[in-house]
């Protein structure tokens, strides 16, 4: 995890592969469940929370990361903190030469299953198109 982080923000391009049997947990490995929250967390999740600062490091580090979730949202989670973090060092330094570090995050999720590749981000309407 840290060190795929350190990659990515650091301008390298950042893979997560998960290799095994079916049937043996890869998909819970990778996503978990984003739908447990812990009684603390459910005000962070919404989406018009005005938690957002909390949920992305401020207070609490983890407040908005599900209990139960996977390798993949942790580190996205982990990812787009690492940036907010990074934007409001740059926006309160008065020193250095002033310039800002733009960040470009772009992800692609796919689940192979009976040598079909499956676009696990695609809206749930356009989910189970496979592709050869």
């Amino acid at each position: 995890g840290p060190a795929l982080l350190e990659a990515a923000t650091t301008g390298v391009n950042a893979s997560l592969l998960a290799y095994g049997q079916s049937g043996s947990g890869k998909t819970h490995t990778m996503i978990g469940d984003l739908t447990a929250k812990a009684p603390s967390q459910a005000a962070a999740m919404s989406p018009t929370s005005d938690a957002d600062d909390e949920a992305f490091g401020q207070k609490n580090d983890d407040a908005a990361v599900p209990p139960k979730a996977g390798v993949a949202p942790r580190l996205l989670f982990d990812l787009f903190r690492h940036i907010r973090q990074s934007e409001a060092a740059s926006s309160s330094s008065t020193s250095g030469d002033g310039e800002l570090t733009k960040y470009t995050v772009s992800a692609r999720m796919f689940e192979v299953y009976c040598e079909k590749a499956y676009d696990m981000l695609a809206p749930s309407g356009a989910a189970g198109k496979g592709r050869e």
